[in-house]
């Protein structure tokens, strides 16, 4: 939490009010719209349901879709607007990340840059403030709306059924542990996935660099086999990653095909007895499909920050190092010539 602390304090804060209204504002809003269409489908359905004079009910039809675009639309206006003021302001945290490093970078003594690789400094400034950016721009984003959805969608469910929120919502605790059950496991291969790139982006940057003293000495083939080790190693930590990710996924998907059989086959009970319309189950079903995408979600959210706090520590050793030119005391600097 020091390293999130840190980044707020000293980046992202400076743009606290895209964040503000595009995280928040707009992401409720669009929470707001998500659970109501639901409710406009269960009106159409219920319409529809049990009425032998389907002419009757047409006008009324006509108006509810007419009225199931306009929201769409205006969701979709939403929407951009949320994506594109997070993503402005997590441009602008790499941005001020960037510019750090570099002045850092440059101010560092010769010592330092004697014992760093370049490689690995350029893997801090590109890919680590890449994962820094997916943090405050992708992760944050979808952190925020998914906390709003959840929220949202259940606290309608229970306040409207209980009993058939309950045996709706049966099977996302077992949907849950599977989503934190993968972050577990995936977090520490993504980090030494980053790790691994890092090294092989030294060895190519100083083969390249070097190649004329590579051809000079005939080092050509000691040179492909140092790379095809360090890429051979990329492509074994990015094996187990996808091998994580295919057992995973599909676990998570049957759990969600369980919840979908609560609601139909309770569902089904409740509507002979009276208790539910079937735009009641249409709008259950709804609100379940709807939630199978932020708990699944949480394994993804988890990465993202776990990649991101990653990235960000590796930037604050380059930050926080202390050895830099200090210039003599009375030394004029140049001037131009």
């Amino acid at each position: 939490m020091g390293t999130i602390a840190r980044l707020y304090q000293t980046y992202i804060r400076r743009k606290w009010y895209l964040l503000a209204v595009g995280g928040v504002i707009l992401a409720a809003a669009e929470t707001a719209i998500n659970v109501y269409l639901p409710q406009l489908s269960k009106a159409m359905v219920d319409a529809v349901v049990g009425n032998a004079d389907l002419q009757s009910v047409g006008p009324a039809l006509s108006y509810m879709s007419l009225l199931y675009i306009a929201f769409g639309l205006i969701r979709a206006v939403v929407v951009f607007f949320e994506i594109y003021l997070i993503e402005m302001a997590a441009e602008s945290v790499a941005m001020f990340l960037r510019h750090d490093l570099y002045d850092k970078v440059q101010h560092l003594s010769f010592a330092y840059h004697n014992k760093a690789r370049t490689g690995d400094l350029m893997s801090r400034m590109t890919s680590d403030v890449q994962a820094i950016r997916e943090l405050c721009g992708f992760g944050l984003s979808i952190l925020l709306y998914n906390l709003f959805i959840i929220l949202a969608v259940v606290g309608w469910m229970v306040m409207y059924n209980p009993a058939y929120a309950l045996a709706s919502l049966f099977a996302m605790p077992l949907l849950l542990v599977f989503a934190v059950k993968y972050s577990q496991r995936s977090g520490p291969v993504f980090e030494s996935i980053q790790d691994q790139l890092a090294s092989m982006t030294t060895v190519v940057q100083e083969s390249v660099s070097g190649i004329r003293v590579v051809k000079s000495f005939a080092q050509e083939d000691q040179e492909r086999e140092r790379f095809g080790k360090v890429n051979g190693a990329v492509l074994e930590k990015n094996l187990t990653a996808a091998r994580l990710d295919a057992f995973y996924r599909p676990a998570m998907d049957f759990c969600a095909s369980l919840g979908t059989i609560g609601v139909i086959w309770y569902g089904g009970r409740l509507y002979n007895s009276g208790t539910l319309t079937a735009g009641d189950i249409t709008a259950f079903l709804s609100y379940v499909w709807m939630l199978i995408w932020p708990v699944r979600s949480i394994a993804l959210v988890i990465s993202v920050f776990q990649r991101g706090i990653a990235g960000a520590r590796r930037v604050f050793e380059i930050l926080d190092s202390r050895e830099q030119l200090v210039n003599r005391p009375g030394v004029e600097p140049i001037g131009k010539r």
